[in-house]
């Protein structure tokens, strides 16, 4: 790693700086935070991979578009689900839990009457499928947003251990019912109901779990939010949501719900497996940064985006070469999407940069700059979206990767410019091509795919073992000029990364406090 030497040199970690003591207490706690989730929601995307896997047995390509089309123009109403409130709550510029529960319920209420007039919408022109569709996606936003909140909550309160339970109990609920539902109509509304279902066994789940505690919290800013600062909330959080739906809002308009259908499965596949860490990533790295001194915040973007950037490489390449020896059994309907499917896994990596980034930027109250990026992000997606119009769902894989792989450069050089240069490089370059090495063993096969793909778990290996053996040599207490010897202020400091520690057992208030 040539950033290696140069940081060393300079007597900098990667962001300029040198990683001070609290920097690596604030790694550890949002390592365990991101851990501590995933582990059960590792379970709870398994179940969810196997329920579409599941699913396809009874419904055909078509009925996951009509469900695709219904989801994704919804979006643009559920996208503003809470109107951004969850994110100022975690992020400690929102107001505190009771009022966060009253805003959000009032707001989500005049969503799902939008929601219905889009339905209603739909059923005019005759597409019925979509609107009986859409009706259920507007009727699940007001509980979609409870268990929303009720999650960031638990989180908020280190509740991890429960709020994984929760998910997975509602996500085993939701696969079950999702199987009787396809058995009896081979139609979409399996996903519908199912997923209503989830929201909701989650709100009751949830509740039992933190409700007590979220509502004992003191009274914060809430009389001081201005609409001003909810509005850039609710952007923001609209912006995260639409990338994720406008490829299937274009696709609906310019493909076949065939087509359409087979870029959503594909799509779905690829979310299970960064869904595993991107949803903990993102609440646990807003909650860390937001509570972390101005001279670790960047350092601790850095050190989380290599971490999992490296780690998402290795799993994502061994999956890849999973994929030549379970083709045979594919069902004929399904067999174009399994190439799709890889090249898509091919950009998980860089985007698991984005929840970094995005917390990043809101724990510094720049919300409009993480807004603008996301609205570049949704152009470039339609945009891609539109190769549709080729008939091939490949050719939309890969000029959806290479969108994300440019853009994900683009907004770590931007955002972290904090950062010194050689720790941006040691970034983006191992990510570039790894991320491409992925890609060229995902367009290849044979012999040939594999050394590519093992190219990428080098390349990988690398890139963590050169960033954190630089980081452990410099946060070493004689590296940053600290002493040894057990002083006040280190024991204060020790206590609290011991608190921290044990943050996820957060059995009263007044512990979570100290830990704050």
């Amino acid at each position: 790693m040539s950033a290696a030497p140069t940081a060393a040199a300079n007597g900098t970690a990667a962001g300029g700086q040198r990683p001070s003591q609290a920097q690596g207490a604030g790694v550890g706690t949002a390592l365990k935070g991101v851990f501590g989730l995933s582990i059960g929601t590792i379970g709870t995307r398994g179940l969810a991979a196997v329920g579409q896997i599941l699913l396809a047995f009874w419904l055909t390509p078509t009925e996951f578009g009509f469900w695709a089309s219904a989801n994704s123009i919804l979006a643009f109403v559920a996208g503003l689900a809470n109107f951004g409130e969850v994110n100022g709550y975690l992020s400690g510029h929102g107001a505190h839990f009771a009022i966060a529960r009253g805003v959000t319920r009032r707001l989500n209420s005049v969503l799902t009457l939008a929601g219905l007039v889009i339905a209603g919408a739909y059923a005019l022109s005759g597409r019925w499928e979509v609107a009986i569709l859409g009706a259920i996606v507007a009727v699940t936003i007001p509980f979609q947003g409870e268990s929303d909140l009720l999650y960031s909550a638990s989180v908020k309160h280190n509740r991890f251990r429960k709020a994984v339970t929760a998910q997975f109990g509602a996500a085993v609920s939701k696969v079950a019912l999702g199987v009787v539902v396809a058995v009896i109509t081979h139609s979409a509304l399996a996903i519908a109901i199912s997923t209503f279902a989830y929201s909701l066994i989650m709100d009751v789940w949830l509740y039992r779990v933190v409700g007590k505690q979220a509502r004992s919290e003191p009274e914060s800013r809430g009389a001081e939010i201005t609409r001003s600062q909810r509005f850039s909330w609710a952007v923001n959080s609209w912006m995260m949501t639409l990338p994720l739906q406008v490829g299937f809002v274009v696709g609906q308009f310019v493909a076949s719900p065939h087509l359409v259908g087979l870029y959503f499965f594909s799509f779905q596949i690829t979310m299970g497996i960064s869904g595993v860490l991107s949803g903990p990533l993102a609440k646990v790295s807003l909650s860390t940064l937001g509570r972390a001194g101005e001279r670790d915040r960047t350092g601790l973007a850095l050190d989380l985006s290599s971490f999992f950037g490296a780690a998402l490489l290795v799993v994502c390449a061994l999956g890849a070469m999973l994929a030549a020896p379970i083709t045979p059994f594919i069902s004929h309907q399904w067999l174009a999407a399994i190439p799709a499917t890889v090249i898509l896994v091919a950009s998980l990596p860089i985007r698991m940069m984005t929840p970094v980034m995005d917390a990043y930027q809101q724990s510094q109250n720049r919300w409009w700059q993480s807004t603008a990026f996301n609205a570049a992000d949704t152009i470039g997606t339609a945009l891609a979206a539109l190769t549709l119009l080729t008939g091939s769902i490949t050719v939309l894989a890969t000029a959806l990767t290479a969108w994300k792989i440019a853009l994900g450069i683009a907004r770590t050089w931007i955002v972290l410019r904090g950062a010194s240069v050689w720790g941006r490089i040691a970034l983006t370059v191992p990510l570039a091509v790894g991320t491409a090495a992925l890609c060229a063993g995902a367009l290849t096969s044979g012999a040939v795919s594999y050394v590519w793909l093992g190219l990428a778990v080098v390349v990988a290996a690398v890139w963590a073992l050169g960033h954190w053996r630089l980081r452990a040599r410099l946060v070493r207490p004689e590296a940053v000029g600290l002493s040894v010897s057990k002083s006040s202020s280190d024991t204060e400091m020790n206590t609290d990364v011991a608190d921290a520690a044990a943050a996820e057992e957060a059995a009263t208030p007044s512990e979570t406090e100290r830990v704050r």
